[in-house]
């Protein structure tokens, strides 16, 4: 029954459908969405809209382009031939239009009610995030922020379809080449423990490190520096003992002090988690690991607008704040 009511629609002159007065930027949005994620209520949840919200909306995109777009299979739902054939052009007109946009608008960050929404993990939005959000505020009273976790899976469709605008991660290897990049800060990854664990203090040993019951956090920290350190590690054949598992880092003082546990974090998170207990040192791992690099990401269609532009200037700034790692 669809191929029929497909097939008649496809007859008519594209230019005389009437769907297409009702044809919006955010609708071409919203069809390229829905073929990354080939399913109506990841498309849903990912932009925030109520299933049978996004269902009205491919029905509308099946009535523009009098194809079903998505279709069932045993692996779900798989894109038609049109689907595949549209996908690069809408792609390609949205990025000339944000450009011609991107010319045509005047930004003024005192009067602007933009919002821009941002991902990193809990240690760049502990160190970085303040400094960005004090200087918006001051220049930009209007404009709103949304931080939210990173999505690893989906990082380069977040910022391809806009739902994302800048995302903050450690930088590892070139990004696709849609996507504009820049460093933002350097950071070391070090040991936090409690000096009075061996009666002594100091550096570990390997012997010890590989031995010492460790803490690790939930969140995204464990795929960029716990990936790293138990990178290191297996270079002896081993795997570390974790014997506790946080939300965050930030609970790590309390949780440390007094005990024989080991912490391994970037350095620029270590310093504020020791900064207000005596007990606790900062030392080099017996490690090689790598050098943290923090970038910031946009998209290409993003890289001329002037709010976005403005917007990452303020990221930079709040970075070179940091000093040195």
């Amino acid at each position: 029954m669809m191929n029929n009511r497909y097939s008649v629609l496809r007859t008519r002159n594209f230019m005389d459908n009437p769907a297409l007065e009702n044809v919006d930027v955010r609708l071409l949005r919203i069809l390229l969405v829905l073929l990354s994620e080939r399913s109506v209520s990841r498309s849903a949840q990912k932009l925030d809209m109520s299933q049978p919200a996004m269902s009205h909306v491919l029905n509308r995109l099946r009535r523009l382009f009098a194809d079903p777009l998505l279709t069932r299979s045993r692996n779900g739902m798989i894109h038609t031939q049109r689907a595949k054939e549209i996908e690069p052009m809408v792609r390609d007109l949205l990025e000339r239009f944000d450009r011609l946009m991107a010319h045509e608008e005047k930004f003024d960050p005192a009067t602007s009610r933009r919002r821009f929404v941002v991902t990193s993990a809990p240690y760049t939005e502990h160190v970085l995030l303040p400094g960005l959000v004090r200087r918006v505020r001051e220049h930009a009273p209007g404009v709103r922020m949304e931080l939210k976790p990173p999505h690893y899976g989906h990082a380069h469709e977040q910022l391809e379809s806009g739902e994302v605008d800048l995302r903050l991660a450690w930088g590892q290897g070139p990004p696709p080449l849609s996507l504009r990049s820049v460093l933002l800060f350097h950071d070391r990854i070090v040991c936090v423990s409690d000096k009075r664990r061996n009666g002594k203090g100091g550096p570990l040993s390997i012997a010890e490190y590989l031995a010492a019951s460790h803490i690790r956090a939930q969140g995204a920290e464990r795929t960029t520096t716990g990936k790293a350190v138990d990178s290191a590690v297996a270079q002896y054949g081993t795997t570390l003992s974790i014997a506790l598992l946080v939300q965050d880092y930030l609970s790590v003082p309390r949780m440390v002090e007094g005990t024989d546990f080991v912490v391994t974090i970037p350095q620029r998170l270590a310093r504020d988690v020791v900064a207000h207990a005596s007990h606790l040192e900062i030392t080099e791992p017996p490690l090689r690991l790598p050098r943290v690099r923090m970038m910031g990401y946009w998209h290409e269609r993003s890289h001329t607008d002037p709010a976005h532009r403005w917007f990452r200037s303020l990221a930079i700034a709040a970075s070179r704040d940091l000093g040195p790692a």
